[in-house]
């Protein structure tokens, strides 16, 4: 199962409606469109024009409980391999799910930069912004460590996404899944 929020459309629960009305409270009416749903760009523009990181912190208290509670909705009663897709897994706690067991992108900055402008077409000091306003892969590692330790149980795959993405460093990856995995691993090479 892979878990991706669609939190921002306008045909979602009633919380969700709730939640862009606290958006255009906190930010403004540009941050809704016309048909309901949030304008990310829009929103973007105005949390990463903050130099003072407050709308930062704003944003990221508005989203809190209901990416919380559509997270909880999401895994309630699966089995399975549950893959989070979520840069913010380790600040929310919720790397119990996954028994503490971990993948870190490490990527270098000069790289992010150039996959930010490419793919979302940021100028380069709107992505190096962005970048410096999120928890960089250190303060994420530090977490992760720190939680497996005070649980005493779980594991951290570092995947390195500079260069290209190979056929290679995917296996690799695979693999080093499969290594917290061995049962599972077992079960699928009996298949």
């Amino acid at each position: 199962m892979l878990f991706r929020s669609d939190i921002y459309k306008s045909d979602l629960p009633a919380y969700r409606q709730k939640l862009r009305e606290r958006f255009c409270d906190t930010f403004g009416d540009s941050v809704v469109d016309k048909d309901g749903n949030i304008n990310r760009s829009r929103l973007a523009k105005i949390v990463f024009n903050d130099t003072s990181g407050k709308k930062f912190k704003l944003l990221d208290d508005l989203m809190r409980e209901p990416l919380e509670t559509e997270f909880r909705q999401n895994i309630y009663n699966k089995r399975g391999l549950i893959v989070i897709n979520a840069a913010i897994a380790p600040e929310r706690d919720w790397l119990y799910v996954s028994n503490n067991n971990a993948i870190l992108i490490d990527i270098d900055q000069k790289t992010q930069v150039d996959r930010l402008t490419l793919r979302n077409g940021y100028s380069r000091e709107e992505a190096k912004v962005r970048i410096k306003k999120q928890r960089n892969f250190r303060g994420k590692k530090k977490l992760i460590a720190y939680k497996q330790k005070a649980d005493d149980f779980g594991k951290l795959v570092i995947f390195d996404n500079n260069g290209e993405l190979s056929e290679k460093k995917i296996s690799e990856l695979y693999d080093q899944i499969l290594g917290i995995f061995p049962r599972m691993a077992k079960k699928l090479k009996s298949s």
